[in-house]
């Protein structure tokens, strides 16, 4: 009978830690074996290991090991993003078996993004009971020179925050992100918005700052219905783009799905390219099933 490794979850000062980063490089460095929530192509192992350090510290990854083999989780609210597995994958399920007992028991629903490319890693995943939700696209933007009109444009304020609210419950029914993240209040998030002269808001975007690899994400952008083609949409990426340079970001991301070709398009129009792609897999802990 084959005996299970031993699974070891680490600290951010463990021993084993560095060998773990260089296991999660060299695998970004291979789309066959890259998984997006992990870590870019182009970052080097010591942005990656401080990136992985300050999330264990603040209490936002968990990482399991069996030193030949790694699996981590970062998780929020009821859902985890899974990152890996890396190296050995006879230890896969050994690492996943035992990464569902350590998560708080609210966690319930469990993401994988593996590179298009990783094909097996998609096995592993769907073996596992996972359900393909859909192809997602990440696309980057480089260039800090933004000149473009953003006027009426601002940071949102408590007199938005139902009309928000509405608008992103219609359009991110499923998020992890509620009212409460959208207005976190520092200076590592930004939530735009553009309203009519009386107040109504036409559209927002929420946007984040991660320092230790100098870049931004677009976490979110939704426009009223009655303000849609109208040039709302641009105006608050124009305005997230130079507030996102203003803190020296060498570039700014975002995930679509592969569907959204409009908003697509908008994106490349506004100086977004496509850097990379993956499949969206979920696991739903309430049926053992994927709920898609």
């Amino acid at each position: 009978m084959m005996n299970h490794p031993t699974v070891t979850w680490i600290t951010a000062e463990h021993p084993l830690h560095d060998q773990i980063i260089t296991m999660v490089y060299q695998a970004t460095q291979h789309e066959a074996t890259r998984c997006l929530q992990s870590a870019d192509a182009n970052d080097s192992f010591d942005t990656i290991k401080a990136a992985w350090q300050a999330e264990l510290t603040d209490g936002q990854l968990i990482i399991g090991t069996t030193g030949d083999a790694v699996l981590a989780a970062e998780f929020h609210l009821e859902r985890a993003w899974l990152r890996g597995p890396f190296g050995n994958r006879a230890h896969a399920q050994t690492l996943w078996q035992s990464l569902i007992h350590q998560l708080p028991a609210q966690v319930t629903t469990y993401d994988a993004f593996p590179h298009l490319d990783a094909h097996e890693l998609i096995i592993f995943w769907q073996s596992q009971g996972f359900g393909t939700v859909r192809t997602v696209h990440v696309m980057q933007h480089t260039d800090p020179i933004v000149d473009a009109l953003t006027d009426g444009v601002y940071r949102a304020t408590h007199t938005h925050r139902d009309a928000i609210e509405t608008l992103h419950r219609r359009h991110f029914a499923t998020t992890w992100a509620s009212i409460d993240d959208l207005y976190t209040d520092d200076d590592q998030h930004l939530l735009n918005v553009m309203t009519t002269h009386d107040g109504t808001v036409k559209g927002y975007a929420w946007w984040s700052l991660d320092m230790f690899d100098h870049s931004a994400t677009l976490e979110y952008i939704a426009v009223d219905d009655t303000f849609q083609r109208t040039g709302i949409a641009t105006n608050l990426i124009y305005h997230g783009l130079a507030w996102a340079y203003s803190h020296h970001v060498h570039g700014v991301h975002l995930t679509v799905d592969d569907e959204k070709r409009g908003a697509q398009a908008l994106y490349r129009r506004c100086g977004f390219r496509s850097k990379t792609s993956g499949q969206h897999l979920r696991w739903h802990t309430r049926t053992e099933a994927n709920h898609v």
